[in-house]
């Protein structure tokens, strides 16, 4: 089976960078964007099992790209990377977990790994 993909969307340099570090050394692949638009204008074409996504892009409200993954027809996990301003997002397809930041490694280790270890990927 091949390493799992993480399509991340975080405009934040260095914490895409931690995220994609951290992700890296427990075997899952990564797929990151830098903007909103960049991600909307890709995210089909690649075969992402988790999205991560920052609630605070800059170009774009985080409930425009949550919308978009919406029209999927296949069930994805969505992590989204909060400040806890978000109101919860509702989805009847996708399973969607939040995780508050600022994060630390356990905890973000904590909320990735489970949805990996079936995969054989930590």
């Amino acid at each position: 089976m091949s390493p799992s993909l993480v399509a991340m969307v975080e405009t934040e340099p260095a914490h895409a960078t931690l995220i994609d570090y951290h992700l890296k050394k427990m075997g899952i692949n990564v797929q990151s964007f830098e903007s909103g638009q960049a991600f909307l204008h890709t995210y089909t074409t690649a075969p992402v099992d988790v999205y991560m996504i920052s609630d605070q892009l800059d170009d774009l409200p985080i409930e425009l790209v949550l919308q978009e993954i919406e029209t999927l027809n296949e069930k994805k996990t969505i992590i989204i990377m909060t400040t806890s301003h978000l109101t919860p997002y509702q989805s009847d397809l996708h399973d969607i977990l939040y995780i508050r930041k600022p994060f630390s490694l356990k905890e973000f280790r904590d909320c990735v790994e489970p949805l990996f270890l079936q995969s054989n990927c930590v």
